[in-house]
């Protein structure tokens, strides 16, 4: 699912410049993919990389895909971070990060939505009044 809307359409681009000149270097993790973009490189003149998770909340975390999915489902059952690092044993500052960026992009979710939603028809101006 994660692949699905990072790529949608199954085609890969890059993240810095948009191209689809893309060649994958390999699996990595389990289920996720390394890639190395043609036109970056050529234009740095040194291999541009990036994988599955490069610029998203996932980026840099020392959690597998799974171990992400279980901290969001523990979240959703209302559990805190010392209970979430304790059923997953795992260090609580591992936990807390993970529970900061998943929070933090439901927020900036959120927000995103009230900008794009539309004015209700029963939506009265201060001026109208």
């Amino acid at each position: 699912m994660f692949l699905k809307k990072r790529w949608p359409g199954g085609k890969v681009t890059c993240i810095y410049c948009g191209s689809s000149n893309i060649i994958r270097k390999g699996p990595y993790q389990k289920y996720l993919s390394g890639y190395l973009c043609k036109e970056c490189s050529e234009r740095q003149r040194k291999y541009v990389t990036f994988n599955d998770k490069t610029g998203t909340i996932y980026d840099g975390a020392q959690l597998s895909m799974s171990q992400w999915a279980q901290i969001k489902f523990l979240i959703s059952l209302k559990q805190n971070t010392s209970e979430i690092a304790n059923v997953m044993e795992l260090p609580y500052q591992r936990v807390q990060r993970a529970v900061k960026l998943i929070q933090g992009s439901i927020y900036e979710y959120q927000e995103k939505e009230k900008e794009n939603r539309p004015l209700s028809s029963n939506h009265v101006e201060a001026d109208e009044m």
